[in-house]
This record gives C-alpha cells, sequence and structure tokens, in this order.
C-alpha cells in the first residue's frame, strides 16, 4: 500500500491493465493526494471505471455487458413465448366464439325454417278448408254479371 509521500505508486496500483495518459494520471495523483488524500481514492478509482467504460477497456465491465445482454435475451425470449402463448389462446377463443356464433345461426335458420313450414301449412289447410267452404256457399251472379260467392 502506497504513502501519502509516495503519491505516484498509489494511482498506479489503481490503474491495474487499464491503459490511460500518464501525464494526466500522475497530475491527477498528485492534486487528489495533495488535496483529498487517502479518502479519494474511492471516487478515483469511481472516475477511472467510467472512464475505461467510455473507451472500452475494463474486462470486468465486458464480461458483465455479455451477462446483461444474455439475461435480456433469455428475457425477450421469454416475454416473445407468453406472446406468442396468448395470441394462440385468443385465437381458440375466437374461434369457439365463431364455432358457436356459426351453430347458434344455424339453430335460428332452423326455427325460421320450421316457422316457415308451419305457416305455409296453416295457408294450406286455410285454403283447402276455403275450397270446401266454395263448393258449399251459393255462388251467384249479378245484374252487371259479376260473380259473388256467399
Amino acid at each position: 500500500m502506497a504513502t501519502r509521500n509516495n503519491s505516484r505508486t498509489a494511482p498506479l496500483r489503481l490503474v491495474g491493465r487499464i491503459p490511460l495518459d500518464k501525464q494526466r494520471e500522475s497530475t491527477m495523483a498528485t492534486r487528489n493526494a495533495a488535496t483529498y488524500g487517502g479518502a479519494h481514492i474511492a471516487k478515483l478509482k469511481v472516475d477511472k471505471e467510467l472512464e475505461a467504460l467510455e473507451k472500452g477497456y475494463h474486462e470486468g465491465y465486458t464480461r458483465k455487458v455479455k451477462i446483461l445482454t444474455d439475461r435480456l435475451k433469455a428475457t425477450l425470449a421469454v416475454i416473445e413465448a407468453k406472446r406468442k402463448e396468448r395470441l394462440r389462446h385468443i385465437s381458440l377463443m375466437y374461434e369457439a366464439e365463431l364455432k358457436a356464433s356459426g351453430e347458434d345461426l344455424q339453430y335460428q335458420k332452423e326455427c325460421v325454417f320450421l316457422e316457415m313450414q308451419e305457416t305455409l301449412k296453416e295457408k294450406k289447410r286455410k285454403i283447402q278448408a276455403g275450397g270446401r267452404a266454395l263448393f258449399t256457399s251459393f255462388v251467384y251472379t249479378d245484374a252487371m254479371g259479376d260473380v259473388a260467392i256467399r
């Protein structure tokens, strides 16, 4: 561990494998050691990590990015699977509703058809009953020659 007097070696240890500009590094280390001492080392680490992120040098962050990317891809795959399942479920519901509507329309069609048959049978009975009445009623002609049935 570096002491306060030896400010050149402390920042170099923090740098590790991250390539930074040497002049900037020594200037920052001298300034930080003089003003803040050892308490500023944590902030310096964060600054260096942020800089490494900006430049894309930090290995730990590339691994973390890969892990987060894989996790995101897995999450997206789960969301897509749920969406497809939901769409399949909705499709099945609509198909069932359409089938039920078709059956209902078929039932209504059959009901109307039966009503029409009953109406036609009733009319046929009335016509046949009226035809019998024709033969039993009186037929006469008036002075004008018109035929009337009573």
